[in-house]
C-alpha cells in the first residue's frame, strides 16, 4: 500500500509541473499520429497493436475506433475518409475506411472472399475523385482496382492481362497520378515490364509505349510530374538506363537526353533520383560518364538538359539536392565527396551563380543536413521557411558536435543556433521536428536531460527545453506530428513506466505555418493555357481564386478552385482557361488569390503567358516608389536577362542574372539608401532603363 501511495504521489508531482508546458493524452497505447482529417481530427495507429484511433488533441476525445479492424501500413485521403490497407480476421487484409467515428470505420469490399485478403499494394494514386490500387483475387491475378470511399464505389478497373496472371508483382506497379491520367507498370510476356497509361476505365487502360522493345523490360519507375509532362526513368538496348519524358500520348513518350551516351546508365548507387523546381527548371543528379554524379537541369526539352556545374572532380559524389531550400533568388544545398568535403552550395540556376556557400570541412564526416518537412507525394518535399526567409539545418565540428544552425541565405546571417550539448558532444541524436509559425520545435540532448523535446525561435535565447518527460538522464525519444491538430502540437514520448509510448500534447495554442505554394506554371495547351499548382501545406484554406489579367496590373476572378482545407501534405490542383489562345490578345497575366477560412487572403506570383510566339519583351514595375524591394513584371524574354541597379550617376549598386526572367521577380534593395535609381534590363541584345524611387 505505501508503495501504491508513493507512485500516485510521484504521478501526482509530474503532471501537475507538467501542465504548464505540455500534457499527456493517452498513456502506454503507442499511438502515432499519422493523418489530419479535420481541423479538429486526426486519425493515430498504435504501434502496439495496429488498431486505429482519432483524437481531437485531447484525453477525453482520444479514443480507439475498432477493436476488430487493424491498419497495415498504407493509406489515402479522399473527401475526409482515411482509405487504408488493413485487416480483420474475417476478410484478411483488404481495403478499409474510416470517418473517424465507430460506426464510419468499415471494410470497403471484400475482394478476395475469405480470410486469404487481396493484399491491396502499398502505392495508391488519386484521380478524378477514385483512389486507384491493385489487388489480388484468384481469377483475375493482381489487377487494378479503383474506390470512391463507398463499398459500392469500389471496384474492378481492368483485368490487363486475362486470367489468373497478375500483370505484375506488388510493389513493382509505380503507380501515380498527374491529375489528369495515370501511369503505371505491367509486365507481359510479349512486351516485358513496359509503360501502360489508365483514365480509370478498362478501355482507357492500355500500352502506352514499349520503350524497350520486344520482351525486354524498360522498367519505368521514379515519376515527377513536371507542367504538363511526366519524367520517369527507363531502359532500353540503345540507351542504357536514362531520364524519359511523356505527355500520356505515343508520339509524346521520348528520352529526355541520352546523358550519358550509349549503353551506359546516367545513375549511380550514391545518388537518389529526384528533381528539385526552382524558377520553372527541374534540377537532378545524373552521371555523364566524365564529371560523376552532378547537378543538371531541365526544361523537358533535350538542349536545355544541361550540366549546371561540376563540383566534384572525382567521380564519386553525393549531393542531397532532395533537401534543397529556395531562400531568395538562390536554392541551397548540401554536397559532399564522403572524403574531405562536406559543404552547402548556393545556385541562382546559373553555373557562375553555382557556388560555394559554407564548408564545414572538419566536421568529422557530416554531411550538413537540412531540416525539410518530410510527407511528400510523388518524390516531391516541402520546404518552410521560418519567419518567411529562414530555414534550420543540422552539422557537425570538431568543436561542437552535431548541432543545429540557422540560415537567411547570407553567410552574416548563418550561425549556430545554440550548442545544446556544450563541447563536442551532439546535441542533436535524430530528425524529428516541426515548423509553426513562432517557433521550430525539435528533439535534442543536452548531456543532462538524454533526448527531450526542445523549441527555439532561431536565437540562443530562445532555444530551451520544452519539459523533461522522462526525468534525469533517461531519454523520452520525443517524436513530432508533422502537423498541428485542433491548435496542439502533438507528439509521442517514453516517460520511462514501460516500453510503450505515451501521446502528448503542447500546450497553448499553436499555430501552423500558412499554405505554401511550391510551384505555379502556365502553359499553352491547343488553344487552351493550362494552370498547375501545388501546395506543401494548407491550413484552414478556402479556395484559390484564379485571376487574369490583359496588362499585368488589373486583374479579374475567372474561376474558383475549392481547397484542401487542412492537409499537410502536396496537393496538385489544375484549372484551365479555354480558347484563350484564339482570342487575339497578344499577352495574358495569371495570378492566384489564396483565401482562408477566416477571410484572409495572399497572392501569388504573376505569370505571363505569350499567346503569338513573338512578341516584343517588356519590363514593369509593380511597386514605385519601392520600400525593401523592388517588383518587376517581366515578360517576353527568350534568352539570357540581366537586371542591373544603378545610382542616378550610373554606378552599379545591384546585378542580377535570374535563371528564369519571365514573370514576377523580386529584387532586393533594402540596404540601399533613399533615393532615386535606374533600373537597367538586357535581353535580347536590347537595353531598357526605368527609373524609380527607394523610399
Amino acid at each position: 500500500m505505501k508503495r501504491i501511495f508513493l507512485s500516485i504521489l510521484v504521478l501526482v508531482f509530474i503532471n501537475t509541473y507538467s501542465y504548464s508546458q505540455v500534457t499527456q493524452i493517452n498513456s502506454n497505447n503507442g499511438l502515432n499520429p499519422t493523418y489530419p482529417l479535420a481541423p479538429d481530427k486526426t486519425i493515430l495507429v498504435s504501434d502496439v497493436d495496429n488498431t486505429i484511433w482519432v483524437t481531437n488533441s485531447t484525453a477525453a476525445g482520444t479514443t480507439k475506433l475498432s477493436t476488430t479492424i487493424f491498419y497495415e501500413g498504407a493509406e489515402v485521403v479522399l473527401n475526409g475518409l482515411f482509405i487504408f490497407k488493413g485487416s480483420s480476421a474475417a476478410t484478411g487484409i483488404e481495403m478499409f475506411v474510416t470517418d473517424g467515428t465507430t460506426i464510419g470505420t468499415k471494410l470497403l469490399s471484400d475482394i478476395y472472399p475469405g480470410a486469404n485478403g487481396s493484399e491491396p499494394d502499398d502505392v495508391m494514386a488519386l484521380l478524378n475523385g477514385k483512389v486507384y490500387f491493385t489487388a489480388y483475387r484468384p481469377a483475375e491475378g493482381r489487377e487494378l482496382w479503383q474506390t470512391d470511399g463507398t463499398p459500392l464505389g469500389t471496384t474492378f478497373v481492368k483485368d490487363i492481362i486475362p486470367g489468373p496472371t497478375s500483370s505484375n508483382l506488388a510493389g513493382n506497379y509505380n503507380l501515380m497520378s498527374n491529375g489528369s491520367f495515370l501511369l503505371l507498370a505491367v509486365n507481359t510476356a510479349s512486351e516485358g515490364n513496359e509503360l501502360w497509361k489508365s483514365d480509370g476505365s478498362a478501355s482507357g487502360t492500355s500500352l502506352l509505349k514499349n520503350i524497350n522493345t520486344g520482351t525486354t523490360s524498360s522498367d519505368p519507375d521514379n515519376f515527377y510530374v513536371y507542367n504538363n509532362r511526366v519524367f520517369f526513368q527507363a531502359t532500353d538496348d540503345a540507351h542504357g538506363r536514362e531520364y524519359w519524358k511523356t505527355d500520356g500520348s505515343p508520339a509524346g513518350t521520348s528520352i529526355l537526353k541520352d546523358i550519358n551516351p550509349g549503353i551506359a546508365s546516367a545513375f549511380s548507387m550514391f545518388n537518389f533520383s529526384f528533381f528539385y523546381l526552382f524558377n520553372g527548371k527541374a534540377y537532378f543528379i545524373a552521371d555523364n560518364g566524365v564529371t560523376g554524379d552532378e547537378i543538371w537541369s531541365t526544361d523537358g526539352t533535350e538542349a536545355n538538359t544541361t550540366l549546371l556545374k561540376d563540383i566534384h572532380s572525382g567521380p564519386i559524389a553525393f549531393t542531397a539536392l532532395f533537401t534543397s531550400m529556395k531562400v531568395g533568388n538562390n536554392f541551397f544545398f548540401s554536397t559532399t565527396n564522403a572524403v574531405d568535403r562536406f559543404e552547402i552550395w548556393q545556385s541562382n540556376g546559373t553555373t557562375a551563380g553555382t557556388q560555394l556557400f559554407m564548408s564545414f570541412s572538419d566536421n568529422t564526416f557530416i554531411l550538413p543536413s537540412f531540416v525539410i518537412d518530410p510527407n511528400s507525394n510523388n518524390l516531391n518535399y516541402t520546404q518552410p521557411l521560418f519567419q518567411g526567409n529562414k530555414f534550420f539545418f543540422i552539422s557537425g565540428s570538431a568543436a561542437n558536435g552535431d548541432e543545429l544552425w540557422v540560415s537567411d541565405g547570407t553567410i552574416p546571417g548563418t550561425h549556430l543556433v545554440k550548442d545544446i550539448n556544450p563541447g563536442s558532444d551532439n546535441g542533436i541524436l535524430s530528425a524529428s521536428y516541426i515548423y509553426t509559425a513562432s517557433h521550430f520545435y525539435f528533439t535534442a540532448d543536452n548531456g543532462v536531460n538524454g533526448e527531450e523535446l526542445w523549441k527555439t525561435d532561431g536565437t540562443e535565447a530562445g532555444t530551451s527545453m520544452v519539459f523533461d518527460v522522462n526525468p534525469g538522464p533517461g531519454s523520452s525519444e520525443p517524436s513530432l506530428a508533422f502537423f498541428i491538430n485542433n491548435g496542439k502540437l502533438m507528439f509521442t514520448a517514453n516517460n520511462g513506466d514501460n516500453a510503450n509510448r505515451d501521446l502528448y500534447v503542447v500546450n497553448g495554442t499553436i499555430t501552423p505555418l500558412p499554405v505554401r505554394l511550391i510551384d505555379f506554371t502556365v502553359t499553352p495547351n491547343n488553344a487552351d493555357a493550362f494552370l498547375r499548382w501545388s501546395t506543401a501545406q494548407e491550413v484552414n484554406s478556402k479556395d484559390f481564386v484564379v485571376q487574369r489579367s490583359d496588362d499585368g496590373v488589373h486583374f479579374v476572378d475567372i474561376s474558383s478552385i475549392e481547397a484542401g482545407g487542412n492537409s499537410s501534405l502536396k496537393r496538385f490542383y489544375s484549372f484551365v482557361d479555354p480558347g484563350i489562345l484564339n482570342s487575339g490578345r497578344g499577352m495574358v497575366y495569371y495570378r492566384l488569390n489564396f483565401r482562408d477560412k477566416d477571410g484572409a487572403s495572399t497572392l501569388s506570383n504573376v505569370i505571363a503567358l505569350n499567346l503569338k510566339g513573338k512578341t516584343k519583351w517588356n519590363v514593369r514595375l509593380l511597386n514605385n516608389p519601392a520600400g525593401s524591394n523592388i517588383n518587376i513584371l517581366v515578360s517576353g524574354v527568350t534568352n539570357d536577362a540581366q537586371f542591373t541597379i544603378t545610382n542616378i550617376a550610373g554606378v552599379p549598386v545591384y546585378k542580377s542574372t535570374p535563371s528564369k526572367a519571365n514573370g514576377q521577380l523580386s529584387l532586393p534593395i533594402g540596404t540601399l539608401p533613399a533615393g532615386v535609381y535606374l533600373l537597367i534590363s538586357e535581353s535580347n541584345n536590347e537595353r531598357k532603363t526605368t527609373r524609380f524611387i527607394k523610399q
